[in-house]
């Protein structure tokens, strides 16, 4: 009688490659033509096989199925990931672009004090000169837009040439004020450029030390977690790969025990002068 281990997946597999062949020689190779009881077992030990092979190759399907779907979930969660990084560093952008508006009209409205403080003490001469200097920077910025407008209108430092013309215009027309100013006008303006610097600064410090660097923070973390995420996905796509070729490796050994008419023989009956053949 064979024992629990005697038929292990190699040997089912040699049982069948007697396809086409007389069975009852197998079988008496085996030493077992007439004992009914340890053919029996025979049967037991081949569908035990046969069921294990059965559990590795479904086991090889499913890693390659869960691979995919795991990759599904993780290519979503990136796509979503991604977008949210988007946002966040367009708001990023956007607080840095303030910061650059506040220095900007910063320094204009402390040109505007100076200027007023120059009027007083010097009256329209020196205001005078001033508004010929920012014409001058009027005109150079308008010929620049003029070269991009006509050879790149899609360069992105049009935008920014166009932020700095508005800006010169602007201190143009807080000079041109000032040369209509009276003593008393004079020493108004004077405070109220002083308000608007005071103002401006302070929203610039609040910029610099709490919405960019809480933003940047965002920005950082949503990076990092970026990386961790690309990082999964190529772990998973590596994964995949190699139980693909598992499941194609094992598929291409054994095709015998994938074919359904192949195992069909259990059903098979061995008698000692009626030689059978598997089909």
């Amino acid at each position: 009688m064979l024992n629990d281990n005697f038929l292990n997946l190699d040997l089912a597999i040699a049982f069948l490659t007697q396809s086409q062949n007389d069975l009852n020689s197998f079988i008496t190779g085996l030493g077992l033509l007439g004992n009914e009881t340890a053919i029996s077992q025979l049967y037991l030990d081949f569908e035990q096989a046969l069921s294990v092979f059965n559990q590795q190759y479904q086991q090889l399907k499913t890693n390659a199925d869960v691979k995919e779907t795991q990759i599904e979930r993780i290519e979503a969660e990136l796509t979503l990931a991604n977008e949210l990084q988007s946002v966040e560093s367009l708001r990023l952008q956007d607080l840095l672009a303030q910061k650059t508006a506040l220095v900007q009209d910063i320094g204009i409205f402390e040109e505007q004090k100076a200027s007023i403080e120059q009027f007083s003490a010097s009256g329209k001469e020196g205001i005078e000169n001033k508004i010929t200097e920012i014409k001058e920077d009027i005109e150079r910025i308008q010929g620049e837009l003029e070269q991009l407008y006509e050879n790149e209108p899609d360069n992105p430092l049009i935008d920014g040439k166009e932020k700095e013309l508005n800006g010169h215009i602007h201190r143009l027309d807080l000079h041109k004020e000032l040369l209509s100013l009276n003593g008393l006008d004079v020493a108004q303006q004077l405070a109220t450029v002083d308000l608007q610097i005071q103002q401006q600064s302070e929203d610039l410090e609040n910029l610099e030390t709490t919405d960019i660097p809480q933003q940047q923070g965002i920005v950082d973390t949503g990076a990092t977690k970026l990386s961790a995420i690309q990082a999964t996905l190529e772990a998973l796509e590596t994964e995949k790969t190699t139980a693909t070729e598992d499941l194609g490796i094992f598929e291409a050994e054994y095709p015998v025990l994938l074919t359904p008419d192949e195992t069909d023989f259990l059903s098979w009956q061995v008698e000692e002068n009626s030689p059978e053949v598997i089909k």
